[in-house]
């Protein structure tokens, strides 16, 4: 789909993918972003690129996708390979260029305000159209991009050249009214020549160009046009599509097999079709797939191998299934797994072992650091608020009408427990098996001694809402909740004291390193923090008037918020300043919590759970610490470890950037070599373990 938009960029920029971005979608799978464009490279290497800079490389026909982090959360509107390595990809103000088969990009300066479409007729002559008729051209791969022509068309939708100086653009220009048109030029977009333009009343403005050859070339538009050439460009000539949706795009298998896809955008939800040929054109079949209709953009390998982007819209955003047919678009299997349900609670009882919960009676858990996740059956169908995992497996959930669920299993099984309460209930935590506090609606909190078997209700001293409570040891806790509450408890829950908070913003989390320093968080983006367990809080704003849901300190210094669209900032100084992350996701995160490795797990709307390696800042790119030596660094195949002045044996552990462990070594003192070409390409943090210390540095794996 050409439909791509640029800024002026005065710059050029390297970006390495596998270090640009630290966030990264664990569910859904491949992504849970939209998907824009789809383009078949070779073999069985397809890309998939879209929303807030998400790209996506296969090279097994989409069975595994890998994630490439551009770093930038533009979104990604076209992508097209002219070879193996070398490719390109144009998000909302920005062209990348590729040489390596997508392990770097490289940011290209380009002389227009807005493009919308580009193309490459060979390796180094490409031309790109703007939103307001520029043409720009390159004759050198794009290290030099020239203006060549200006105001064409009032816009312009698409390019395509049959040669480096025979070209098309398709857009529309308004005379009486907004009409479709066609422009040509013979001479490399020197000069350029009406070719078509729509008869009065008709309606459409074209969207899509494709050509076979010089001669044969096809124009998709609105209110279902589809044009044909067979003298380049000379007559165009209708064709009856059997619709009336916008068609945005058109591409063709060979001479005779082509597809086009399209969107009604006049229905409350967006009506999608897709369109097949097998007589260049003079029949088109309707094979929109029955629960796939809304596709995006489209790319074949060949005549019956193509993936396919999808979307659906809910309340919460959008999701994009990617599809794939084997034999032309007679039938479609999803490539996209996960589940969609709203997750508003995450607990890792260990590095490994992790629950959340979510709406409709939801609970997921991993066992692998979130590289997989299982839905568990709880039994019930209530929106669940808040999960709290003292043990492995013994676990707790909340939610409206008093609910409280129990595990002993690890989850295999859930038995309500009878909570005494109708109330709505927020927020549950257990600072052991036997201790637990819930909290929420009108003042409510209830506490077990017995592991949940009996909750007794405590006076909290107040009827305002209460949304998270948090709990030092058995005795020392807090709660927040609505018009700023704060309220302490020294004694188990017995009595509980007013906090000033000094705000009477809504507080939705609240987070404690120790029982001097806390920290809570909540609506128009509102930061609290105390060093004196509560007597005072010192409030802040954080950049912007977003919701905040969610905060978690690694130790009195280093922590993380989320909030709403997707928002995360991290700061170093103990909540002085704030960073904000760049999270990969425009969904609204619920939860948040970092385990004892530093990997870190962020959840929300639509199944988003997020992940990401938070320990090791700024390390060196060669691994020299003190008594330690790892090289090569790039390394392919063998790394070698050398150790100086260490007596006995040491580990060696391989972690991806989730933390995630993926090989592990066990060695002597002196010089060991091993052998890591099995890990897939990117980034990886490597820690070195004896009796005596612990060294952590990074890796690149070619």
């Amino acid at each position: 789909m050409k439909n791509i938009y640029f800024l002026l960029c005065s710059f050029l920029l390297i970006i390495n993918a596998a270090n640009a971005q630290k966030w990264q979608y664990l569910n859904p799978k491949p992504t849970g972003n939209p998907i824009l464009t789809v383009c078949y490279s070779d073999a069985d290497t397809w890309y998939a690129a879209g929303a807030l800079g998400t790209m996506l490389k296969t090279i097994d026909g989409g069975v595994t996708w890998e994630t490439i982090n551009l770093g930038y959360d533009i979104n990604i509107r076209e992508i097209h390979f002219i070879d193996a390595n070398t490719g390109y990809a144009c998000g909302d103000n920005i062209m990348f260029k590729t040489i390596d088969a997508g392990e770097t990009w490289t940011q290209q300066a380009v002389p227009v305000g807005t493009l919308t479409s580009f193309d490459f007729p060979d390796n180094n002559t490409g031309y790109g159209v703007g939103h307001n008729g520029e043409i720009i051209k390159t004759i050198d791969g794009g290290s030099v991009w020239n203006r060549i022509s200006d105001g064409l068309l009032d816009c312009q939708h698409s390019v395509f050249f049959t040669s480096p100086s025979v070209g098309f653009v398709a857009g529309d220009i308004s005379t009486s009214s907004i009409s479709g048109a066609i422009m040509k030029t013979l001479d490399g977009g020197n000069t350029w020549n009406l070719c078509w333009l729509n008869n009065p009343g008709d309606a459409g403005i074209y969207y899509s160009l494709f050509f076979n050859d010089d001669n044969t070339g096809y124009a998709t538009g609105g209110n279902g046009i589809i044009l044909k050439t067979t003298d380049g460009g000379g007559m165009w000539h209708k064709w009856v599509s059997g619709t009336t949706h916008s068609l945005y795009k058109i591409s063709f298998v060979d001479m005779n097999n082509g597809y086009v896809s399209g969107i009604d955008n006049s229905y409350p939800e967006d009506i999608g079709i897709l369109l097949k040929t097998t007589d260049a054109g003079n029949t088109w079949l309707d094979i929109t797939p029955l629960n796939y209709s809304q596709i995006v953009d489209f790319s074949f390998k060949d005549v019956n191998t193509g993936i396919f982007s999808s979307y659906k819209t809910f309340p919460e955003g959008s999701i994009t299934n990617i599809i794939k047919t084997i034999n032309g678009g007679s039938t479609f299997t999803c490539l996209s797994g996960g589940f969609l349900a709203n997750l508003h609670s995450v607990c890792f009882p260990t590095n490994s072992t992790g629950y959340c919960a979510g709406d409709s009676g939801t609970i997921v858990k991993t066992t692998d650091s979130g590289k997989h996740w299982i839905k568990l059956v709880t039994g019930t169908s209530v929106l669940l608020n808040s999960v709290s995992f003292p043990t492995e497996n013994t676990g707790f959930a909340s939610g409206p009408g008093g609910t409280i669920l129990k595990t002993s299993d690890g989850g295999s099984s859930w038995s309500l427990r009878a909570s005494g309460t109708s109330q709505l209930l927020h927020s549950i935590f257990f600072p052991d098996e036997n201790t637990g506090y819930v909290v929420g609606d009108w003042g409510t909190i209830l506490k077990t001694t017995n592991g949940g078997n009996i909750w007794t209700p405590l006076n909290s001293g107040t009827t305002r809402y209460l949304y998270a409570v948090c709990f030092i040891d058995n005795m020392i806790g807090f709660t927040v909740g609505s018009w700023g509450t704060i309220r302490k408890t020294t004694d188990g829950g017995i009595t509980w004291t007013d906090q000033t908070s000094g705000t009477t913003i809504d507080l939705r989390a609240v987070y404690f390193t120790d029982e001097n320093n806390g920290y809570a968080v909540g609506d128009d983006g509102i930061f609290l923090r105390t060093s004196n367990g509560g007597l005072t809080w010192e409030s802040a704003y954080i950049q912007d008037s977003f919701d905040l849901y969610s905060v978690c300190f690694i130790d009195n210094n280093t922590g993380y918020l989320a909030g709403q669209e997707g928002r995360i900032f991290m700061t170093q100084d103990g909540g002085t300043t704030w960073t904000k992350q760049f999270s990969g996701t425009s969904k609204t995160l619920y939860g948040l919590c970092i385990t004892k490795l530093n990997s870190g797990f962020a959840v929300g709307n639509l199944g988003t759970i997020l992940g990401a390696y938070l320990g090791v800042e700024g390390l060196e790119e060669n691994l020299e610490i003190s008594t330690f030596r790892v090289y090569p660094n790039p390394v392919m195949n063998n790394i070698t470890i050398e150790t100086y002045g260490i007596e006995g044996e040491s580990d060696l552990t391989i972690l991806n950037n989730l933390g995630q462990e993926m090989m592990n070594y066990h060695f002597s003192q002196g010089k060991s070599t091993f052998n890591v070409s099995a890990l897939p390409k990117g980034v990886y943090y490597v820690r070195i373990k004896n009796a005596k210390s612990i060294k952590v540095g990074k890796i690149i794996k070619q």
